[in-house]
């Protein structure tokens, strides 16, 4: 779906819209071809996805594998850091989930493996934040690039949108 490129819907015009469903029931912009268009692997016309014509339109060409691949802050590159982590963090893994009670546009939870624990927040308001975690931790990957890696005081100031991923004990 492109979600590791931050690929945006893609408009499908009436005559190249293949999804059955929105096929048969049409006007009502319910199908799932603005999800599934091809994936573009570079900025070229067609993506360097086909020599031919995709069945669908592709998106924007910035949203590409190439150009974000190159990007150290892309979303694709955070994917990819996510990913490592959670395979490199055993408590990540393997850990109890357990939720915590959301505040102020924060979403938190922890995962908890013997005396490791892992919390994550995510704070989904447009705004900055405060957390009281409770205790000191340890910065394992933010989605703000600004923010740096490294000791973490008991109480966080989140930036808007920002999710954050932080070792306690």
């Amino acid at each position: 779906m492109g979600d590791e490129l931050g690929m945006e819907r893609v408009r499908i015009p009436d005559d190249r819209v293949r999804d059955p469903f929105a096929i048969k029931v049409k006007g009502f912009d319910l199908g799932r071809d603005p999800e599934r268009v091809p994936l573009r692997w570079d900025d070229s016309p067609r993506g360097s996805f086909t020599d031919g014509e995709p069945w669908l339109p592709l998106g924007k060409p910035e949203f590409n594998v190439t150009t974000l691949r190159g990007n150290r802050n892309s979303i694709l590159n955070l994917y990819r850091e996510l990913i490592a982590l959670r395979r490199a963090t055993p408590c990540l893994m393997r850990g109890d989930y357990q939720p915590m009670r959301a505040r102020d546009g924060v979403l938190a939870y922890r995962r908890i493996l013997g005396v490791e624990q892992i919390l994550v927040l995510l704070n989904i308001a447009g705004e900055p934040r405060r957390w009281d975690c409770g205790r000191t931790g340890h910065c394992l990957l933010s989605t703000d690039p600004a923010r740096a890696r490294g000791s973490l005081g008991r109480t966080i100031q989140l930036q808007g949108n920002e999710g954050l991923i932080i070792a306690t004990r």
